[in-house]
């Protein structure tokens, strides 16, 4: 295997962990800033009569009009599910981390190639 297809896989490793880290940054902070129905129509919103809990997205948290339904409850009703995002979460840093160590190890154990006049 040469250090240009090392490197692509790990490349593809790195992007697929990227994707699921901002899918659970994502979750983390729309779980952190979930409110009840009651308070979301306190606050103006026209939130429908069956929707339990409400979420502004982090991504929208300035634009006005912009909130969806919560369907996983609050932090106090799933500590553990909570803490098993932040766990995952950890664990995904930690990975890219590792993935980045790995591939300069890669370059840096390979050769350098000389090259001479063309």
């Amino acid at each position: 295997m040469t250090i240009k297809s090392k490197l692509q896989g790990l490349l593809v490793l790195q992007l697929a962990a990227f994707c699921l880290l901002m899918f659970l940054f994502s979750t983390v902070v729309n779980w952190l800033t979930v409110i009840p129905r009651e308070e979301a129509v306190r606050r103006g919103m026209s939130v429908p009569s069956d929707w339990r809990l409400v979420t502004i997205p982090f991504y929208t948290r300035f634009q006005h009009g912009e909130y969806r339904e919560w369907k996983f409850g609050t932090v106090g009703e799933h500590p553990f599910m909570f803490t098993l995002c932040i766990l995952a979460l950890i664990v995904v840093i930690v990975f890219i981390k590792q993935i980045r160590k790995y591939g300069r190890d890669i370059v840096k154990d390979e050769p350098v190639a000389s090259y001479e006049g063309s």
